[in-house]
């Protein structure tokens, strides 16, 4: 009996060991289902969330994160963008112009301005960083005292991330107007201005014996045939008629006609950057042809129109700020030309972001819309007859062609796009420049009253200012 109890009981503990042995395997099967599948790669993303439907079955949501990013629009493109940008201009229609169609595709921007003129803007701009209170989000930078505000350190750099201007695609005349002296693109030309010569195609008629652009180009191919041609017309006109009406005007032309540095390290380099443009202006002088008249004068508005100058210097916003508004009834009788040697670029202002800036995005729309878009280009070309820096605007067919009346029907977009750009040469602007052209101001104004002065005695005086004025330059 004993021994078949333990034989039972032994069977008994078989049965269950063996049982025991099912029940783990089991166990350890469920583990490793659970296991498997809580690290698939093809299951649930443990960022998304899970949901259920009406049926109660499990329904997975879209992980909202990386797709949000993926839809993002790209900086520079999100048309729903809002922002109370600010700035400060001189030019308040040509921002009302600008804003009113960048608000057509981004009509969450809204643009608040202060009025401050030219000729105060850059002290206004250094009083306040002085202080250390903040820049608006937009400055502009113009005229001579251009290369000292791209020069502050105060500026987003735009051929970099996050903006990424693309150098390749504005006029090659524009750009040395829109980078430091390292070369970095802090402004946005807006609108270009690309100049050549005006004059009154009567006194072209009565004098040179055709008012024909290209046949007077031919005719004044460079400098020294202008100065010659001009003495004709001073014998011609028994000394009323010029051929160009002061030395500002021809500095404005022949000093900016040259692309040689001012100043190379410390040393100034006037010889071949002011030199010519001084040469030139002596020449005339001693040949009678250039007149007294200095830029910007009672004298030398009246000069318009009372036939004593031939030619003047004339950017693209020159036609209506200094020929329509010297010689209103002018129409039809003015013309515009090559320049002997080429043109030049007179003024352009440039709009900047600060990097004061809380809207840089906002701000680098306007920038990008107003200067470097067609639609702002055409609307340039109708109200206000300027033009665009961007060169693939004018393969617009709106753009194609403008012929001004005023001009005799001439086609300006040929002028000021197909024609002039290529010959300009520009130096890239620096923080010296406005030292510069006091300095040969000077000069031009002794000129008016002092016929003495040789070539030698003018850059020794500029000479002697600069180094006055712009600290450790030597000759």
């Amino acid at each position: 009996m004993e021994a078949a109890a333990v034989q039972k009981n032994s069977n008994r503990e078989e049965k269950f060991m063996k049982n025991a042995k099912n029940v783990f395997i089991v166990l350890l099967a469920v583990l490793l289902i659970f296991s498997v599948t809580a690290c698939s790669s093809t299951d649930t993303d443990p960022q998304q969330d899970t949901t259920v439907d009406a049926t109660g079955d499990a329904v997975q949501s879209e992980n909202t994160s990386e797709d949000t990013q993926e839809n993002k629009p790209a900086f520079g493109e999100d048309t729903s963008i809002t922002a109370n940008l600010t700035t400060w201009t001189w030019d308040t229609g040509g921002v009302d112009l600008e804003m009113s169609v960048i608000q057509k595709k981004y009509p969450g921007i809204k643009m608040e301005y202060a009025v401050v003129s030219s000729d105060d803007y850059l002290k206004k701009v250094q009083t306040t960083v002085a202080s250390g209170e903040k820049l608006p989000d937009i400055i502009n930078a113009d005229g001579y005292w251009r290369g000292k505000l791209y020069n502050m350190g105060i500026l987003e750099r735009l051929d970099a991330e996050p903006y990424n201007l693309d150098r390749s695609t504005i006029f090659d005349y524009a750009l040395p107007y829109m980078v430091t002296e390292k070369d970095e693109v802090v402004g946005v030309v807006k609108p270009g201005s690309p100049a050549g010569l005006a004059y009154s195609a009567d006194l072209a008629e009565k004098y040179l014996g055709t008012s024909d652009p290209e046949e007077l180009e031919k005719m004044m191919p460079d400098w020294e045939s202008f100065i010659n041609v001009g003495k004709d017309v001073l014998q011609k006109s028994n000394g009323s008629v010029k051929m160009i009406a002061g030395y500002d005007d021809l500095y404005q032309i022949i000093g900016y006609q040259n692309a040689n540095p001012y100043i190379i390290g410390n040393k100034l380099n006037l010889e071949k950057s002011v030199g010519p443009a001084i040469q030139k202006m002596i020449e005339m002088r001693d040949a009678g042809i250039i007149g007294n008249l200095a830029m910007w004068s009672s004298s030398w508005h009246a000069s318009y129109t009372n036939s004593s100058v031939l030619f003047y210097p004339c950017a693209t916003w020159s036609i209506r700020w200094q020929l329509q508004v010297n010689d209103e009834a002018g129409d039809m009788n003015w013309r515009l030309m090559v320049p002997p040697e080429g043109g030049f670029n007179w003024g352009g202002g440039a709009g900047c972001i600060t990097r004061d800036s809380e809207n840089k995005e906002a701000a680098w729309i306007v920038l990008r819309e107003a200067g470097l878009s067609t639609e702002c280009a055409v609307e340039y070309m109708n109200k206000l007859q300027w033009f665009s820096i961007l060169k693939e605007a004018y393969d617009d067919p709106r753009l194609s062609s403008y012929k001004y009346d005023y001009l005799g029907g001439q086609d300006i977009v040929n002028f000021y796009v197909n024609t002039i750009p290529d010959t300009i040469k520009n130096r890239t602007c620096t923080s010296d420049d406005a030292a510069i052209e006091a300095a040969v101001a000077l000069v031009r104004t002794d000129m008016l009253t002092d016929n003495s002065i040789t070539y030698e005695s003018a850059l020794k005086k500029i000479a002697e200012e600069l180094k006055l004025t712009i600290q450790g330059v030597t000759d």
